[in-house]
């Protein structure tokens, strides 16, 4: 059996690194609209350092799918949101249904990154620096009394008396 190289192993690796940006070009090729939305959400991600190269599959679906949101809204301000046939009967258009999914999938996405406020709040949450647990051995050991620390880690194991 053939070892596997450290590009085989992460995939990630493959991707082709902007020296403009720092990060992986987009996955496919995208029209200049999806561009513009895919380069402006890396603008607006890249100061938050939670986006890696793998990162880029979902920014260039967001970035399609914005671009089919507004395509979508621009074709609902020429037909309007109802559509009306010869026979009288009405129905939903087809790109308010459209730009529907498109935004559903752009909800979806985003909180991946936070693009919403609620969704900003549950990352930084995740992000923010743990304390270590309480009763950690290691808890403490840096500090003068490291030994107080272990003393009551102990205890609480059941290593020392009570």
């Amino acid at each position: 059996m053939k070892k596997k190289t450290a590009k085989e192993k992460k995939p990630e690796s493959n991707l082709a690194i902007s020296p403009i940006t720092g990060i992986p070009e987009p996955l496919n090729p995208l029209t200049e609209s999806q561009q513009r939305a895919y380069y402006y959400l890396v603008d607006l991600l890249k100061e938050s350092n939670l986006v890696i190269p793998v990162d880029v599959v979902i920014l260039t679906q967001l970035a399609i799918a914005i671009d089919l949101a507004e395509q979508a809204r621009q074709a609902l301000e020429q037909t309007g949101t109802v559509q009306t046939y010869k026979t009288g009967a009405r129905a939903v258009s087809p790109e308010l249904s459209a730009w529907k999914q498109a935004n559903e999938v752009i909800e979806r996405l985003g909180a991946k990154f936070g693009l919403s406020p609620k969704d900003r709040s549950k990352l930084s949450e995740a992000v923010k620096k743990e304390e270590p647990p309480r009763w950690d051995p290691l808890y403490g050991f840096d500090q003068p009394n490291w030994r107080e620390y272990a003393d009551e880690y102990d205890r609480r194991k059941g290593l020392r008396g009570k």
